[in-house]
């Protein structure tokens, strides 16, 4: 997967396909140690969006390992906030209706807050 990586601006989310949780991974060495280098846990209906807001799909390779690729789509600002806010609902967090982020890299530094 680290073809990428070089890419991707980190910290980055991930928005699973099975449930409502996100994962937030800081940097590609955090990465490599909760993810790793094959990403076996992933599926391709995952997104992972960086924190420039590039979304990259996860796809198989015929090897059995994952890859990602940037995407032509655009995530949008409302969207990723949604599933933050689903996300920090599901961590037990009140309020989170009041949750509001003008840019991505906000959506970013409220996302880390729930991870501490």
């Amino acid at each position: 997967m680290s073809n990428v990586f070089s890419e991707i601006q980190w910290p980055v989310l991930i928005k699973y396909a099975d449930y409502e949780e996100l994962g937030y991974v800081d940097n590609a060495a955090v990465w490599e140690t909760e993810v790793g280098s094959q990403g076996a846990y992933l599926n391709s209906a995952d997104i992972l969006v960086d924190s420039t807001g590039i979304s990259y799909a996860i796809s198989d390779a015929a090897d059995g390992q994952k890859f990602l690729q940037q995407t032509q789509s655009v995530v949008s600002l409302d969207e990723i906030l949604n599933w933050v806010r689903v996300h920090a609902s599901m961590q037990g967090h009140c309020c989170v209706a009041k949750l509001y982020a003008s840019s991505i890299e906000e959506i970013f530094v409220i996302l880390k807050s729930l991870e501490d």
